[in-house]
């Protein structure tokens, strides 16, 4: 019986493990560097709710090459945007078109005064 036990508990962390949020590294990087320009006033949690809110809009509601786009943006790479716009023939005011959309609804679905930045 401990066999099957052990089994069981294997195979759902693993499948767990595989399941893994792919754009987790980027919400954290995202995170960071929203947070030098919160209030200064601003708790952590106050910090983290406010971050976490917009970042799970822009989640939802970007596509992946706009999150991609996007992420070189936070990256201030502009270049490297660029250059991976022409490799992967990405039509660019469309995906500055979903980004921009994607802002305006983090203001519709978050506490605006989370979204006030110094």
């Amino acid at each position: 019986m401990f066999n099957f036990k052990a089994l069981i508990l294997i195979t759902i962390t693993l499948i767990l493990t595989g399941c893994s949020d792919p754009r987790a590294a980027d919400k954290e990087e995202i995170a960071n560097s929203m947070y030098p320009y919160m209030p200064s006033d601003y708790t952590s949690d106050e910090k983290e709710a406010a971050a976490k809110c917009v970042i799970d809009v822009l989640d939802k509601e970007l596509s992946d090459d706009a999150w991609t786009a996007m992420m070189y943006g936070v990256r201030d790479d502009d270049e490297g945007r660029n250059a991976w716009a022409e490799k992967n023939n990405v039509n660019r005011k469309a995906i500055n078109g979903e980004i921009d959309l994607a802002m305006r609804k983090t203001f519709e679905s978050c506490d605006a005064a989370d979204l006030t930045i110094n």
